[in-house]
């Protein structure tokens, strides 16, 4: 009886751990609004702390310093991106079965035509 008893001990232990893992993913999923900009924050503090640093150490008072990484940070993020959009575009118009994309893009860029526009300018 006694191992009975022990058995249910462990699978009880075991079901109540799987639902706990279960429970914690479905609060993530529920919860991503909230806890992906605190984790986004994070990982990019901690990813701009060195360079922090650094100018603290050279003597940069924090407010600039932070003001200058911000801005080397967007400035670096625009020389990785709008060349790798360009060759992604490039890609898409070349490729057939990426020819979707590349329309999806066009059509973000520009004024789709018969947008209501046009009537609105001829009268």
């Amino acid at each position: 009886m006694g191992v009975t008893i022990l058995n249910n001990l462990t699978s009880i232990k075991r079901s109540l751990q799987l639902l706990s893992v279960i429970a914690v993913f479905v609060t993530s999923y529920f919860a991503k609004d909230l806890i992906l900009p605190i984790l986004l924050g994070f990982l990019l503090a901690l990813t701009l702390s060195p360079l922090m640093r650094t100018l603290g150490r050279a003597g940069v008072p924090s407010g600039p310093a932070a003001v200058l990484v911000v801005g080397l940070s967007g400035i670096a993020g625009a020389l990785i991106a709008v060349p790798f959009l360009v060759v992604f575009r490039v890609v898409c118009d070349k490729v057939a079965s990426l020819q979707m994309i590349s329309h999806f893009l066009d059509n973000e860029t520009r004024t789709p035509p018969g947008d209501g526009q046009e009537t609105a300018r001829a009268t």
